[in-house]
């Protein structure tokens, strides 16, 4: 049986490496009885032109005619190392390889391991076997560099790159998949690939330096995916956290007098934020110093004086006009409070210095 398969396909060869694959189609040899012609139903594969080492083709077998997936039709790769068809007159294992039959869709799935140009054969009985013609090309694949987590409304750079060289690819597309509209989590770029057009979120192509800026609007998980002709897709995971908890960046030290700027962020992604009241609390009129921000924030509209609300930077600017020691505190619905502490010095008083005497010259 296998020295008869070898056969039909060292015949399909020998005509696929002669002829254009359209015209090739169209005049292979159907067989015929000795006394009437008898007409078969002919096969045909639809697979890509090119493809990289190691990426998942999908090679759909029909009827050439109708255009019908054909289910349980075998197909074959057959390496072609050289531009003798004579080579390929004795097929043996060496140089084809069966890369399985057909599911009800007409679809069979490969990844090839090895460069080169292939013969792809499909075989069924009752049908005139069909064939294409694939490149297999050195692996170039993506990858992606983004951060792990980030906060809704930060902005996050994501970077797309050639995985093995790791030159910046611009003109990628980058999508966001929430991983709600993923049923089965995988490790394989391609199928994310092939989630992304139906489910995703467009983000943007990258520009020349391989990046893409945005600003997520949802807290939740996501599979970035990036995807270019040519390339392996790349993916990286990325969690989008809610914003939760205040932080405050002000000097530990200032003077009397002098301006100081307190800023108030995000504690866990350092973004500013915008619209929050900021108090500064005496030490003298705190009895018990706490590390909890929620005790100073109770504190604060009864014994603090109100410094103002954040700007779109997140900033507050503010004279103290007394030294000591103060307890700064920011607050804002939906967040957990923040604290900091800041110690106001007194002016330093300016010593007197020895006027010069000015010695003149008589002449």
């Amino acid at each position: 049986m296998k020295k008869a398969i070898f056969g039909v396909l060292a015949s399909i060869i020998a005509v696929a490496m002669l002829l254009p694959v359209t015209a090739a189609a169209v005049t292979q040899p159907e067989l015929t009885s000795d006394t009437t012609p008898e007409l078969r139903p002919a096969l045909a594969i639809k697979a890509p032109n090119v493809a990289a080492v190691a990426q998942l083709v999908t090679i759909t077998v029909v009827e050439r005619h109708t255009g019908e997936p054909v289910p349980r039709a075998g197909v074959w790769a057959v390496h072609v190392k050289g531009e003798n068809v004579e080579t390929y007159a004795a097929l043996d294992d060496e140089n084809s390889q069966f890369l399985g039959w057909t599911d009800e869709d007409g679809n069979v799935y490969h990844r090839f391991r090895e460069q080169g140009r292939y013969v792809l054969v499909a075989v069924k009985d009752g049908f005139i076997p069909g064939f294409a013609q694939i490149a297999i090309k050195p692996l170039k694949a993506l990858a992606i560099k983004a951060p792990d987590v980030a906060g809704v409304g930060q902005l996050v750079t994501i970077t797309v790159f050639e995985r093995y060289t790791g030159t910046p690819v611009p003109r990628a597309g980058v999508w966001a998949i929430d991983v709600n509209d993923i049923k089965d989590e995988t490790d394989d770029a391609e199928d994310y690939a092939s989630l992304a057009e139906k489910y995703g979120q467009f983000l943007g192509w990258t520009d020349r330096n391989g990046n893409v800026f945005h600003r997520f609007r949802e807290p939740g998980q996501y599979v970035l995916v990036a995807v270019k002709d040519g390339f392996v897709p790349g993916f990286a995971k990325i969690a989008i956290k809610p914003l939760r908890a205040l932080a405050i960046r002000a000097p530990d030290v200032a003077g009397v007098g002098q301006l100081v700027t307190i800023t108030v962020v995000e504690k866990y992604i350092g973004i500013p934020i915008p619209k929050a009241g900021v108090w500064a609390i005496d030490v003298n009129d705190i009895e018990d110093e706490t590390n909890d921000a929620e005790d100073y924030a109770s504190l604060a509209e009864k014994f603090g004086q109100f410094l103002g609300w954040t700007d779109r930077n997140g900033n507050v600017f503010h004279r103290f006009r007394e030294p000591g020691k103060y307890i700064l505190v920011a607050v804002k619905d939906g967040l957990i409070p923040g604290f900091a502490k800041i110690t106001i010095l007194p002016l330093q008083a300016v010593s007197a210095q020895p006027m010069a005497v000015i010695h003149k010259t008589h002449v």
